[in-house]
């Protein structure tokens, strides 16, 4: 419980940041730090009453909505990150979103399309690696059925992904992405 509300509203900004240009370095310290503190609020709020006020998982939904809050005030509040660093991750990376000035400078970058196949993608990972992990709990509880079924699903995912990467690598003319 301390470890998912210290993290609690981190994820959208890590995860914004590769769709909004104006996602910055403090942006991300402050997603970072702010469930902490809140979280230490909510403790002491507790502490001092005779029963909890806030207890989970609705502290965990108030920590999530301060820290958006704060991480978005911030980006708003501090200096977007140089052009130039942006230009080059631009280039490299090729994201889809909300990078419109960015991509004007840029006309010779296409990424229409990318989107779906970046999702596509995502999914992929994420099936890959939560096959994984019940693969190993497969592993250590011996059931041999479900170990052939998470290796199936892992390696299948994993060779789609691969697959996947190598094809857009080819079409787009990514810079070696595997």
């Amino acid at each position: 419980q301390f470890i998912i509300e210290c993290g609690a509203g981190l994820g959208l900004v890590l995860l914004l940041r590769w769709y909004w240009w104006r996602v910055n370095a403090w942006s991300e310290i402050a997603a970072t730090l702010t469930p902490a503190l809140v979280y230490g609020g909510i403790a002491l709020v507790n502490a001092s009453s005779p029963t909890p006020l806030i207890v989970f998982p609705e502290s965990m939904f108030l920590i999530v909505g301060v820290t958006t809050v704060v991480w978005l005030a911030v980006t708003m509040l501090t200096r977007p990150t140089e052009a130039s660093v942006l230009d080059a991750f631009y280039r490299r990376v090729r994201p889809t979103g909300f990078w419109k000035g960015i991509a004007e400078r840029h006309p010779d970058i296409i990424t229409e399309g990318a989107f779906l196949s970046r999702l596509a993608g995502w999914l992929l990972g994420v099936l890959m690696i939560y096959s994984v992990l019940f693969l190993f709990g497969a592993v250590f509880f011996g059931t041999v059925g479900e170990m052939l079924l998470w290796l199936a699903l892992a390696v299948t995912s994993a060779l789609l992904l691969w697959y996947m990467l190598a094809r857009l690598e080819k079409v787009q003319g990514h810079d070696a992405i595997l």
